[in-house]
């Protein structure tokens, strides 16, 4: 019984680990809409400068909320920068404050951000006033605003077509482009066949994560085979069938779908973590714990697979230290 009811554990904070990526409590108040002025912020950087709207004077700003907790974040940040870094005419007429609840990545956002090749500020809000002043409900949550202060675009959550619409409402927001200009890259993108593929894909996405909620594994498994093939571009989709298939101990039909996200996300968290949980579910512990180090451990994933990493290694004691990590990581996430 005993064994019984750690699996059932096992299942179930591997399930909140997929769940909690795109949301967090709401913000009290009214939402911000488009077409409003943006509300002022209390912030200061990284090194305690103050930051204000005058220091972008004339300039549209893309402030970005970003929580260390969530790895759909940072993958939205990153698609973000990648977009917006091919728009050299951007240089100079917007730039990106990017608000964090935590420290503990400040090196790497850094980083991502020079890709960018726009001017930019960080800046950290651990009590998340900002936050509900903007009333942020998911990461990322992008307001790109004018240089009259005025909200042109609003978007919540990651999403297959993020970043494009984020790069055409930066142009809109800069004066670059105009209203017709932004509607058409925004409603057809490439073509009307891929943009309707892309909207399905993240309708799916919402759903299979609200089947995963209800332990409706085979179903959700179901629905993303039905909407994705094995050479797909979506990170987040194979990602997530990846996991659902090694929740259920599938795991050789899970090892097409892991070889696709190195394709797509070599180097990466989302691969190493995938790569250790497959490591667990073959039966090398030692595989799965190499493929943690160095990573920092803020996931609740992160302290779970350790956890039974050394459950396999029949370290019963580095376990349950590892469990109670991931169950207070898990606590933060949802905070």
């Amino acid at each position: 019984m005993g064994t019984l009811k750690i699996e059932h554990l096992r299942t179930f904070l591997f399930t909140i680990t997929i769940l909690v990526g795109p949301a967090v409590a709401p913000c009290p108040g009214q939402s911000l809409e488009k077409g409003q002025i943006a509300p002022p912020f209390t912030a200061k950087d990284a090194n305690g400068k103050s930051l204000s709207w005058d220091q972008w004077e004339n300039m549209a700003v893309i402030l970005i909320f970003h929580s260390e907790h969530i790895m759909y974040s940072e993958r939205g940040l990153r698609a973000i920068i990648k977009d917006l870094s091919t728009e050299k005419e951007l240089g100079g007429k917007a730039a990106i404050l990017l608000i964090t609840s935590g420290k503990r990545d400040l090196g790497t956002l850094t980083r991502v951000l020079e890709q960018s090749g726009l001017s930019f500020s960080i800046t950290v809000d651990p009590e998340r006033k900002n936050f509900a002043r903007y009333r942020v409900v998911a990461f990322p949550t992008v307001y790109v605003i004018d240089k009259n202060r005025k909200i042109v675009h609003i978007d919540k959550g990651f999403g297959p077509l993020l970043p494009l619409k984020v790069t055409a409402a930066a142009k809109l927001a800069a004066g670059l482009i105009d209203e017709k200009a932004f509607y058409a890259a925004t409603t057809k993108s490439g073509s009307g066949k891929s943009d309707h593929n892309a909207l399905k894909l993240a309708r799916t996405l919402r759903m299979v994560r609200q089947l995963i909620a209800a332990g409706m594994y085979t179903q959700a498994r179901s629905s993303l085979e039905k909407v994705i093939t094995k050479d797909t571009d979506s990170v987040e989709a194979a990602a997530m069938l990846t996991k659902v298939l090694l929740i259920q101990k599938r795991t050789k039909q899970a090892e097409p779908w892991l070889r696709r996200v190195r394709e797509l996300a070599p180097g990466t968290p989302t691969l190493h973590l995938l790569e250790a949980r497959f490591a667990i579910e073959e039966g090398r512990p030692e595989e799965c714990l190499k493929k943690l180090e160095g990573m920092d451990g803020r996931k609740p994933e992160i302290a779970l697979l350790r956890g039974l990493a050394f459950e396999m290694k029949k370290d019963f004691k580095a376990a349950a230290a590892a469990y109670r990590k991931a169950l207070q990581d898990l606590q933060g996430a949802l905070k």
